[in-house]
């Protein structure tokens, strides 16, 4: 489902142009929330929206499928944000979660991002 407003910015399987690592997560769905704010689902068993369409928070978005890896359903989901120069994942609970139980110390620890992160040009 959605968790916020948005555009659909990617729809589908990862293109070969993405690279190795962010072709393992099969089918996706990319959101274009505002201009600096991404959010990213993959592992999708199906996709029911297309690029370009406009979603409202909870609108379904596709159902979740697996990996190769995992024997039981699975889903990749990634908050992203631009400083206007390079995308960086954000920790996705602030975005998804009431924020009450969180400590001051997770908050100061950025989640450590892949190396070499940045979104592959087809999905910004």
């Amino acid at each position: 489902l959605a968790p916020a407003a948005g555009r659909v910015a990617f729809a589908g399987r990862v293109p070969g142009s993405a690279g190795a690592a962010w072709r393992s997560l099969g089918t996706v769905v990319v959101l274009a929330h505002d201009e600096r704010t991404r959010t990213l689902f993959g592992y999708l068993g199906s996709v029911r929206v297309r690029r370009g369409q406009e979603v409202r928070r909870g609108d379904a978005l596709g159902t979740v499928g697996a990996n190769r890896f995992s024997p039981t359903p699975e889903l990749h989901y990634g908050v992203w944000k631009s400083d206007g120069r390079r995308w960086a994942p954000v920790d996705p609970r602030l975005h998804v979660l009431d924020a009450e139980w969180l400590t001051a110390a997770e908050l100061k620890e950025p989640p450590v991002p892949p190396r070499d992160a940045e979104l592959p040009a087809a999905f910004r």
